[in-house]
């Protein structure tokens, strides 16, 4: 999506450089093309979020555990992966060190421990690695956690870890409705010059968002933002297991989702194209903070940004009438959640 900005920009400026709105005609055709492309590759790809989690006793500084992904059912692109553990508003981060161990031949690639806040910190725990690599269909990638320097002799919970994959899986070919659908983008791509910019605002449906402090309305406080059902809306009110839900408005063309923002803290959740059926986190439930982080400790006790953005591993193809639909189910490993009501945006590009 970088490379998509400065086309756009590179298209923009030559637009300018002959006093005109519209590009030159070969700089648009390429454009274009590059914008086609862009389509045809969301088609192909699906994003899929494969979590390693687990619930261990509380560990010495010579202890070791190791977790394992679920076996998947086809093969997919391995682009990266983040990190979470125990509860982000006591320790911001995975104490202790970790590995990841490949499947052969690939095993070669991790031999050593990482201490996760040199290759994860400052400002997220989500990382895209240098260079993808391909995880075959029902095999395992192990993570090893231990605790050795510099962390040793330090006490270390290890109540809630979880690690989650950014993979991409590739579709085998097109149906007879995604060459529907690229069809339509073409229409839509040699109707205009460049790409916009779309939010999709996921919220619960038929919902009143009320302030924590003073349970007064926000303003456009219907239909706007995410709310758990239990009254007063205050956020230490809502108990631990409580469930609710958000949706985007229906897409009515064709939308290449990107990323998304969500303030959300000490909730998981399931997210699923309405249109597809496809599960981007595999029909699980995963912790938010594992996606992405958005509350990063820069001084002690003060939380910042409010609003994390996270960038999807691949876009995804939105089709017309289709929504994205998420759960959110409270599990904080206090009896709380941080935030009631929160904001989720999903930000799109048309084709």
């Amino acid at each position: 999506m970088q490379q998509a900005y400065h086309r756009q920009l590179d298209a923009m400026i030559a637009a300018l450089a002959i006093d005109s709105f519209s590009p030159p005609p070969d700089v648009a055709r390429d454009f274009k093309r590059s914008r086609l492309n862009a389509v045809s590759r969301a088609l192909g790809l699906t994003n899929t979020f494969v979590s390693i989690d687990g619930h261990f006793a509380q560990a010495d500084s010579r202890a070791t555990f190791t977790g394992y992904t679920r076996p998947l059912q086809r093969d997919v692109i391995v682009l990266g992966c983040s990190l979470m553990s125990f509860d982000e508003r006591v320790e911001n981060r995975l104490a202790g060190e970790f590995r990841l161990r490949l499947p052969e031949p690939q095993e070669h690639l991790s031999q050593n421990y990482i201490f996760p806040a040199m290759a994860f910190a400052p400002a997220t725990y989500s990382i895209f690695f240098p260079a993808p690599f391909i995880l075959k269909a029902s095999e395992q990638i192990a993570i090893d956690f231990g605790w050795n320097a510099p962390q040793a002799n330090r006490t270390t919970n290890t109540h809630n870890i979880e690690i989650v994959l950014f993979c991409a899986a590739v579709k085998d070919c097109l149906a007879s409705d995604d060459i529907d659908i690229l069809t339509e983008a073409t229409r839509i791509i040699n109707d205009t010059d460049y790409q916009r910019r779309v939010l999709l605002n996921s919220a619960t449906i038929n919902s009143i968002a009320k302030t924590s402090q003073t349970n007064s309305p926000f303003y456009s406080n219907v239909n706007n933002m995410v709310v758990y059902p239990q009254q007063p809306l205050s956020s230490v009110a809502v108990p631990k297991g409580s469930l609710t839900h958000s949706e985007t408005r229906i897409a009515d063309i064709p939308l290449l989702v990107i990323g998304l923002a969500l303030n959300a803290c000490g909730e998981s959740v399931r997210i699923t194209d309405t249109g597809t059926g496809h599960s981007f986190t595999l029909g699980s439930f995963v912790y938010s903070h594992a996606l992405w982080y958005p509350e990063e400790f820069t001084v002690f006790t003060t939380r910042s940004p409010y609003y994390a953005y996270f960038r999807l591993p691949v876009p995804h193809l939105l089709r017309p009438g289709a929504t994205l639909y998420t759960e959110h189910l409270n599990t904080d490993l206090a009896s709380q959640t941080a935030f009631n009501p929160e904001y989720m945006v999903w930000e799109c590009l048309q084709p």
